[in-house]
């Protein structure tokens, strides 16, 4: 969304992630290990909840600008792969490499008494994580 007041200002919007988001997600990683190796696959399912979404912009009667923001959760799914190695009996050194698509829903934003329809719309992301653990 585009709102020009004069040449020189303008305001952006993104109207379906803001704030801080929260993810939870369950699935399968399956795999073999061999000796100090282990190789797998995985895919897991969930929500991502963003807190700080526009919901609503208005003016009040002196032009102050007012922006109603809530939550708004969305499906999402990762896939992709996981390396491990064990360094020792209890330490684990893990790279996982994958994509998280989120699966935005549509929904209505009310912007200065105009309501618009945000269409639903998908966005995958390449994402990269190394970790360090200890196995009991």
């Amino acid at each position: 969304m585009h709102s020009g007041r004069n040449s020189g200002q303008a305001v952006f919007s993104d109207y379906q992630a803001g704030g801080r988001a929260f993810e939870a997600l369950t699935g399968l990683k399956l795999g073999i290990r061999r000796g100090r190796m282990g190789y797998f696959g995985k895919i897991r399912g969930g929500t991502i909840t963003f807190g700080k979404t526009m919901r609503q912009t208005s003016r009040n009667s002196s032009g102050v600008t007012n922006l109603d923001l809530g939550m708004f959760t969305n499906p999402v799914l990762d896939a992709g792969g996981v390396l491990e190695v064990y360094p020792s009996r209890h330490s684990i050194l893990r790279f996982d490499a994958g994509s998280a698509t989120i699966f935005y829903q549509p929904k209505n934003v009310i912007y200065f008494g105009q309501t618009f329809d945000i269409p639903e719309q998908t966005q995958t992301m390449m994402l990269m994580s190394f970790g360090v653990g200890f196995r009991f």
